[in-house]
């Protein structure tokens, strides 16, 4: 089964949710049918993006299209295998693009040079941001549903191990999404000011659909995974 970039969008049923600052007895949002959201996959926002970005991914029909009805396992999978690669080949990309720009536009349009350092800051606290998640904490949450298949508890606090990386985690996503922003709002919404520039208008048009990609990605894991982790880790310490 293949959709067009295939990428989850997440609209709140609830718009007073705030999954960034859940209190420690409520990490997110609980998993139940009032606070689900509707789970489709989005026409291609990326039209503009260059030919070297990936666009399309394959699901095994044999997952349903809810996220909420997978295992915390294969949620760290489709995190990796959708989220995150494409993220390390758009990095590159955008970045190389963004340079290009400011040696062609720079000087008459200063606000390049201001998404460009934007840019390479988020990126650089992106890439710490996946390696923590790749190799602490997607790890653990695998061994997790290992024992529960196993028909294993685990002896640790009810609370576990989890809570505090993922309150950073939950804190670098709203730090990753406010960065987005300000890269949209000094684009001025991704308006291309350069009539007949092809680089510039693949630039900002690569560049929303990352800050689309971004959002999606991390509220999958904000208001999905992390909450069915804790769920588990805590089953298995009852």
């Amino acid at each position: 089964m293949k959709f067009d970039y295939g990428v989850p969008e997440f609209y709140v049923s609830d718009p007073n949710i705030n999954h960034f600052n859940s209190p420690p007895d409520h990490p997110g949002p609980r998993l139940n049918k009032s606070s689900r959201r509707t789970f489709h996959f989005p026409k291609n926002v990326h039209k503009n993006a260059p030919a070297d970005l990936p666009h399309s991914v394959d699901i095994p029909s044999r997952h349903s299209l809810d996220p909420y009805l997978w295992d915390p396992g294969f949620l760290c999978d489709y995190v990796v295998r959708i989220h995150h690669d494409y993220i390390q080949k758009a990095l590159p990309v955008l970045l190389a693009m963004g340079k290009k720009v400011t040696v062609l536009h720079g000087n008459t349009q200063v606000e390049t040079l201001a998404i460009l350092e934007q840019m390479e800051m988020l990126f650089s606290d992106l890439k710490l941001h996946l390696f923590k998640e790749e190799q602490l904490i997607f790890p653990y949450i695998r061994s997790l549903v290992c024992l529960e298949k196993q028909g294993k508890t685990i002896d640790i606090t009810r609370d576990g191990p989890l809570y505090k990386p993922m309150a950073g985690l939950e804190e670098d996503h709203g730090l990753f999404e406010a960065g987005m922003d300000a890269i949209r709002d000094l684009s001025r919404d991704f308006t291309v000011p350069v009539q007949n520039s092809p680089v510039f208008s693949s630039w900002y048009g690569a560049l929303q659909a990352f800050r689309e990609d971004l959002i999606q990605h991390t509220r999958l894991e904000s208001r999905v995974l992390f909450p069915k982790a804790i769920a588990l880790q805590r089953k298995l310490t009852a």
